[in-house]
């Protein structure tokens, strides 16, 4: 019995079975059968460094035509711990723009050669790109997804930094224990202001590619309108899904805000059928800009951020001749339905997916006048099929959806309240379904995932914004952020004790020659003297025992003479918080 002789349900069967393991590639050798399966396997998906270019050139047209989705993945210059502190350079900047130019040039002059027609139908690619530098990962952001080589689709998702024990970069043992400075928190995400235009030779047009797409990994914010040149040069492009990270510095905020502006309302391609919008943003970063504790505090931005009304605009009047639209964040729906004209129609649009802050427990007049206008405006959509209005933060989630089906539709209302409908919007909508969560709402992510509304950002990324938002559950804790009114208080007080009593933090007797390498730097203190006072810790601060390494990693088991000698106010215990229970990770 050979292989042929097999039925072909049976063959069929066996290659299915032989495609679940991840060394395939020497299979295709064993007969044209099996290399055909085999390639469209491993050819339907390609992930690329810009060294592995020249290789995409090589390929036969009959292996291009396998191709579904290119990856095109660019390695940015490395960068050592003298420099992973601060923000980036100027010089290093531009260097790493050109990368970028670069890259995106050579490969576009490789699909610009590929035939985009098949036998009876057109051709259909994805192109990603995604900009990363390895030492995002190997300094402060051990455990942060940037979509580097190794870190496989599925292995990724079981990180969470274990293992991994660099103090220097506030990492013990599998836990980040040390909040990074300002300027490392705003490296990974430095403004590009790459120019194809300039930075690289003209641009050929590529029309095998019909969607396009940079995920949420891509911590570098690219220029909107470099992006927008990119579109320009695939007349084909049908779906765009883009996810960039909220700004890290406020001194670019007004003019990134304008590029957005542009770039939708004057050059987002006339083939454009369905876009999808997510701006991400980590809130312990935000919360940590708000301490203000580097040397340029006017750079860190605020803990919320207001979008501009005339990106909101821009969204409006381009809506009209799309079929999909999801904008999350990056504008307001307030916005969005205040720019809307009477006399507007979306004769096209089924799908409409939106954001607004003005969605909140403390405002429900607000939430209802935004339900009224959104009422008004659904009445010029004839082929709307869904409408989704939502908001999620830490503590925060809820979303008014809107289906129509082709027998019936439904309203319903999902958050962590029950919204007073008024009147006028129940006539506007009728009746409406309410759901309350009853779940913890950790973060924006936590937000997406109860309300299902998993289709606002990509597979993979969905999953990482979770993951993303906890990368600080136990430093978090640790700091205890505190409002501007809290910090005020606190420095009060600690200007009444400074002169009383020094301050120390030791969590049990057992740590305390952990500490002493610490005290030796400082005047000596004995073991019975530090022990009456490693009791005494313990006695107005339970719970602290989790905080032992952070503690070391700063100072606070220093005398409190020799802290405020090197500049550097003592933070009572009293003011430290510890996460309750284990599961706050």
């Amino acid at each position: 019995m050979n292989w042929l002789s097999l039925p072909p349900e049976m063959r069929n069967m066996i290659l299915e079975r032989l495609l679940d393991h991840k060394e395939i590639a020497p299979y295709a050798t064993v007969s044209k059968e099996w290399r055909a399966v085999i390639e469209k396997r491993k050819f339907s998906h390609l992930k690329l460094h810009p060294t592995c270019l020249d290789f995409l050139a090589q390929l036969a047209e009959e292996q291009t035509a396998q191709i579904d989705h290119i990856w095109l993945n660019i390695e940015l210059k490395r960068y050592t711990c003298r420099a992973c502190g601060s923000d980036e350079s100027g010089t290093w900047s531009r260097l790493n723009d050109k990368i970028i130019a670069a890259s995106v040039a050579r490969l576009f002059s490789i699909l610009a050669n590929w035939n985009w027609k098949k036998a009876k139908f057109e051709r259909h690619l994805t192109l990603e790109l995604n900009t990363y530098s390895p030492s995002d990962s190997e300094h402060w952001f051990k455990n942060c997804y940037v979509g580097a080589p190794g870190e496989d689709k599925f292995e990724v998702l079981a990180q969470s930094g274990n293992g991994a024990h660099d103090p220097r970069h506030g990492w013990w043992h599998g836990r980040n224990t040390k909040a990074p400075p300002d300027g490392a928190l705003r490296r990974p995400f430095e403004p590009s202001h790459v120019n194809f235009e300039k930075d690289a030779q003209e641009l050929p047009l590529v029309h095998v590619v019909t969607k396009f797409m940079l995920r949420r990994q891509c911590r570098r914010q690219l220029d909107p309108l470099a992006l927008s040149h990119l579109w320009s040069k695939l007349p084909r492009l049908e779906e765009i899904r883009y996810e960039p990270w909220q700004l890290s510095i406020r001194d670019t905020y007004h003019w990134w805000e304008r590029n957005y502006e542009e770039m939708i309302s004057r050059r987002l391609p006339r083939s454009i059928k369905k876009v999808t919008i997510f701006e991400d943003f980590n809130e312990n970063y935000l919360d940590l800009f708000q301490l203000s504790r580097g040397p340029e505090p006017w750079l860190n931005i605020d803990r919320l951020r207001i979008p501009t009304p005339a990106v909101g605009a821009a969204f409006a009047a381009r809506s009209r001749q799309l079929e999909h639209l999801s904008v999350a964040f990056l504008i307001d729906a307030h916005d969005f339905f205040n720019a809307c004209q009477p006399h507007w129609r979306w004769d096209r649009l089924v799908s409409l997916s939106l954001t607004s802050r003005t969605i909140s427990k403390t405002t429900p007049h607000e939430t209802n006048k935004l339900l009224r206008v959104a009422a008004k405006v659904a009445l010029n959509m004839p082929k709307l099929e869904r409408m989704v209005l939502w908001n999620g933060s830490r503590g925060v989630a809820c979303s008014f959806t809107y289906c129509q089906g082709d027998d019936a539709k439904s309203l319903v209302w999902e958050g962590t309240w029950d919204l007073k409908l008024e009147p006028e919007v129940l006539d506007a909508w009728g009746t409406v379904e309410k759901r309350v969560l009853t779940d913890e709402i950790g973060s924006h992510g936590d937000a997406i995932k109860y309300l299902g509304l998993q289709s606002v950002v990509d597979e993979l990324p969905n999953y990482r914004v979770e993951m993303d938002n906890t990368f600080h559950p136990y430093l978090t804790a640790c700091l205890g952020f505190f409002s501007s009114q809290q910090q005020q208080q606190q420095k009060q007080q600690q200007q009444q004790q400074q002169d009383s009593f020094p301050l120390y933090v030791v969590t049990t007797l057992t740590d305390y020659e952990f500490c002493r390498p610490v005290l030796r730097s400082g005047r000596r203190v004995s073991r019975a003297r530090g022990r009456r006072r490693a009791a005494a810790a313990i006695a107005a601060a339970r719970n602290l025992e989790r905080l032992i390494s952070w503690c070391v990693d700063h100072g606070y088991v220093a005398p409190w003479w020799r802290r405020r000698a090197r500049g550097r106010t003592p933070v009572p215990y009293t003011h430290l918080r510890a996460p309750e229970t284990e599961a706050a990770l």
